[in-house]
């Protein structure tokens, strides 16, 4: 692998060095992790941390090489060595890394954007799979209790001559004064019956006028 510094926006699919022609590939490095304490952004030679082991985690015990316990990750507590690259922490540091290079920002940034992701995913994932198109969750089907009432069992059809008669016969029977049209018989024979939707006009009010 040979690693080359393209200056400028454009980076060639493939370069010539004669007599071979080379493809170009973005390099994203790997994750910096320590092997002292086995925490990531820094090496062992800069560490001032506690030791710990690298196949069970404990601080201060033992040497990773005559450990004889179980595998366990402090990070993600699963049983698995610190150093594995399927360690969840490993796989954030790695997406970190591939979205500050190919989004040309810093690393601060980009963690902060995948972190926002994470949160609103409501778990760890990765880069790329947090950028996969959601899919549409297709619409249940109406509760039992809705089915139901919108039965045509359960229903009844009511016919009225005038739209706004509903009102109109209500308003009268309140008043004492029931009308006699078909509309009221049809209202009685509807007694019991849901109205889901009534269409109402505006009216203005009368005004009245004085006389001279």
């Amino acid at each position: 692998m040979i690693i080359l510094t393209f200056y400028g926006s454009h980076i060639p699919d493939r370069i010539n060095i004669n007599p071979t022609s080379f493809e170009v590939k973005p390099f994203v490095e790997r994750p910096l992790q320590c092997f002292c304490c086995y925490e990531f952004g820094h090496g062992r030679i800069n560490c001032n941390n506690r030791s710990r082991c690298g196949n069970c985690s404990a601080l201060d015990s033992h040497l990773t090489s005559e450990c004889r316990s179980e595998s366990y990750c402090f990070y993600c507590r699963d049983a698995h060595p610190l150093r594995s690259r399927q360690c969840k922490m490993y796989l954030l540091e790695q997406d970190i890394l591939h979205l500050a290079n190919t989004q040309f920002i810093s690393r601060g940034s980009a963690r902060l954007q995948l972190n926002f992701r994470r949160q609103k995913d409501g778990g760890v994932k990765t880069y790329a799979s947090s950028l996969r198109p959601k899919l549409v969750a297709a619409p249940s089907q109406p509760s039992q209790e809705a089915a139901a009432f919108c039965s045509s069992e359960n229903v009844s059809k009511v016919t009225l001559h005038n739209s706004f008669s509903v009102l109109e016969t209500l308003s009268d029977t309140h008043s004492g004064d029931p009308s006699t049209d078909d509309n009221s018989q049809t209202l009685a024979k509807a007694k019991g019956v849901h109205v889901v939707e009534v269409h109402a006009a505006t009216r203005s009010p009368k005004r009245k006028l004085k006389s001279p």
